[in-house]
């Protein structure tokens, strides 16, 4: 979560960007979540680093998205 004054200024994409880096760094082989199906901002910022969104749940206030983490 970023506060208000933060967003727009990219630190998503980098806590994001970072959390997958970790992720495969210790080996996991999929990361997977729950979003708020509102922030439409934030699911194209994840959609973009290759995070899949599932589109198709009943329930669209929350979605699940999954990534696969190949090794390094």
């Amino acid at each position: 979560m970023v506060l208000d004054r933060w967003q727009h200024h990219g630190l998503g994409r980098r806590l994001m960007s970072a959390l997958l880096v970790s992720a495969r760094r210790r080996g996991l082989g999929r990361l997977r979540g729950r979003m708020l199906g509102g922030d439409r901002r934030m699911l194209a910022v994840v959609e973009r680093l290759g995070v899949v969104v599932d589109r198709a749940a009943r329930d669209q206030a929350i979605r699940s998205v999954s990534i696969d983490l190949p090794p390094f």
